[in-house]
């Protein structure tokens, strides 16, 4: 009787123990490393405590620090687990381990990752910013600038990936994967240390590109791609 007892009790503590592990990894996913890169508002670093990182292939930036930067009010909400921001009329809210982004309260959104906390930090997918708070995002010579200039972005579907010597990838954005035409296209091109991919790169597969304003005047207009999701 008393073996049972044991054997019941271990039982329920690898239970225990494999359940906080799997919340452990839900929060904390397998791969993760410091992203290699400055990142400035406008003309001014941004000072992080917990520095952005890659998060499972994901380019993930810790929020607090970066909003406060850009003049956003940021509350967060220890009940729900989740950070409430606001700048005038802009406002959105997310909840940690929820992949659920509200952009002025609409209807939230999918973005590559959910909000995730590390060393008691909130770190979201770097396109959160392009994407709900309309901020754009370049990055040049391995710094990442956020400016307050609406980003242009780039909506298709993937076609013909180039690689060259370097390893740099140049593919081409096109609105329509049934008409080949290349009025509807744009030719990305991508360097390793200048753009962050967010998402595997197939063809077919539908993206969105953050890009450079400037473009070639030929047809298909080429660009620099920053940031791929």
């Amino acid at each position: 009787m008393k073996f049972k007892k044991i054997s019941i009790m271990m039982v329920i503590a690898v239970l225990l123990i494999s359940t906080q592990g799997f919340a452990m990894a839900e929060l904390y996913p397998a791969t993760q490393k410091e992203v290699n890169k400055e990142v400035m508002f406008m003309d001014q670093k941004i000072a992080f405590d917990v520095q952005p990182m890659e998060i499972d292939g994901i380019t993930m930036v810790p929020l607090r620090a970066a909003l406060e930067k850009m003049g956003y009010k940021v509350t967060w909400n220890e009940e729900t687990k989740s950070v409430e921001m606001n700048k005038g009329p802009k406002w959105t809210s997310i909840t940690i381990g929820k992949n659920a982004y509200f952009k002025n309260r609409m209807a939230p959104q999918e973005l590559s990752l959910d909000p995730v906390i590390k060393d008691g930090r909130t770190l979201v997918p770097i396109e959160f910013f392009t994407e709900i708070l309309d901020i754009n995002v370049s990055c040049e010579n391995k710094v990442i600038t956020f400016t307050e200039e609406e980003p242009v972005i780039i909506i298709g579907y993937v076609k013909d990936i180039v690689k060259n010597e370097k390893g740099d990838l140049t593919f081409t954005v096109n609105d329509d994967l049934e008409i080949d035409d290349y009025m509807n296209s744009t030719v990305i091109h991508t360097i390793k240390d200048n753009t962050i991919f967010n998402t595997s790169l197939e063809e077919g597969k539908a993206v969105k590109v953050v890009v450079s304003r400037a473009m070639t005047l030929s047809l298909p207009p080429q660009t620099n791609g920053y940031l791929v999701y």
